[in-house]
């Protein structure tokens, strides 16, 4: 469902500086470790498993992709953003309910790979995108999702019931 492959195959197409840090622990992991041993990216991809310390990467990363096929509830895009990191995700309703595209960060349609290679090659260029993608996505995360915006929410639907 995460679509990891999309993301590992689009490294051959990057520049040699862009590397690729995968967090987590997927059923495909040794298919592309394979795939990333037969095409030398060794070094480029770097394959962490799953980790306790997640906050710390998302501040060391410039970038936070999820090309995800399907999701339920995309967390883990919810805390990337939280922590100021731009992000890029696949055009599916869960991620498009979190990106406004172009504002908080960049949508690409779904399994296209030079759209979203497009998308890295963008903010990877572009510091002040990069950057202003970063501040909006934590401040739209602050604003629909803090504890006062959540117990509001809650206390409206309450109210109406």
């Amino acid at each position: 469902q995460k679509n990891v492959s999309l993301l590992v195959e689009s490294v051959l197409k990057l520049p040699q500086a862009i590397r690729l840090l995968l967090i987590g622990q997927g059923g495909q992991r040794s298919e592309l470790e394979r795939f990333v041993s037969q095409h030398q990216l060794n070094g480029r991809v770097e394959f962490l498993g799953v980790r306790r310390d997640v906050v710390r990467w998302y501040q060391i990363a410039d970038l936070f992709i999820l090309p995800s096929r399907a999701e339920g509830s995309p967390n883990v895009l919810l805390e990337a953003m939280s922590s100021g990191l731009p992000c890029i995700g696949s055009d599916i309703e869960p991620i498009r309910e979190v990106i406004d595209d172009g504002v908080n960060g960049a949508l690409f349609s779904q399994g296209d790979s030079d759209a979203l290679i497009g998308r890295i090659h963008t903010l990877h260029q572009n510091d002040v995108v990069r950057k202003k993608f970063g501040h909006n996505a934590r401040v739209s995360i602050e604003a629909r999702f803090s504890l006062d915006t959540i117990v509001s929410r809650y206390a409206t639907l309450y109210a109406n019931l």
